[in-house]
């Protein structure tokens, strides 16, 4: 995963996470590939203009994410994942 929040008392919070993991659940175990989402658009709920300074990345390589509507809408042109391992979520598989 990649990118959170990193203060409990900021202005985000969820629904303003975001998380671009996969997940797997049941049998779904292995390698997940390095992949990259191109001309990613994050709309928030209301504008938080400096939502880009609370980026954490971890395992995770991100063009600069920007705005040009006061923090409502953010745009970041690449964001590529590292190759993960995915271990069976057994709580999942009812």
């Amino acid at each position: 995963m990649l990118m959170q929040h990193t203060q409990s008392k900021d202005p985000i919070s969820p629904p303003f996470q975001w998380w671009p993991n996969t997940e797997c659940h049941c049998h779904g175990t292995g390698v997940i590939p390095r992949h990259t989402y191109l001309d990613t658009v994050i709309r928030l709920g209301s504008a938080v203009p400096d939502y880009d300074s609370y980026i954490v990345s971890q395992n995770a390589e991100y063009s600069p994410i920007a705005t040009s509507d006061g923090g409502t809408t953010w745009h970041m042109d690449f964001l590529t994942i590292d190759e993960s391992y995915c271990r069976e979520n057994k709580a999942a598989c009812s």
